[in-house]
């Protein structure tokens, strides 16, 4: 039985949102794999799901890396018309992902902000 049935629930929910973004019309069968583990490591990393935030950021790192050399390699042996249209898309698709990590840095700063304060407030009790 699952540990956490709810937010594996909000992290399938969300990683099919995620998805929905990053697939377009254009999208061959290879790099609709990969952006369904970016879509993954997307969704647990937004929903705090992995607890350990390196080996995360290091798997989120390497699917984007795989992904621009995939899309890298497409838009060079795609023919001119073909090429614009899936060019098109990745702009918006390359948007989204950049949005998204910015949202989820300032998700993190927050709790940072957060777990500082709480820290502060633990030391000045400890001085008393």
């Amino acid at each position: 039985m699952p540990k956490h049935p709810d937010l594996q629930a909000k992290n399938a929910i969300e990683s099919t949102v995620i998805l929905s973004k990053l697939n377009h019309a254009f999208t061959p069968p290879e790099l609709a794999q990969l952006n369904q583990n970016l879509s993954i490591v997307m969704g647990q990393a937004s929903n705090n799901v992995d607890t350990d935030f390196t080996t995360s950021n290091l798997e989120l790192e390497k699917i984007i890396h795989q992904r621009a050399n995939l899309v890298e390699s497409l838009l060079n042996n795609l023919d001119e018309q073909p090429k614009r249209c899936f060019a098109a898309y990745e702009v918006k698709t390359n948007d989204f992902i950049l949005q998204e990590m910015s949202r989820q840095r300032s998700s993190a700063k927050e709790e940072l902000a957060k777990i500082s304060k709480a820290s502060k407030g633990i030391k000045k009790y400890q001085q008393v």
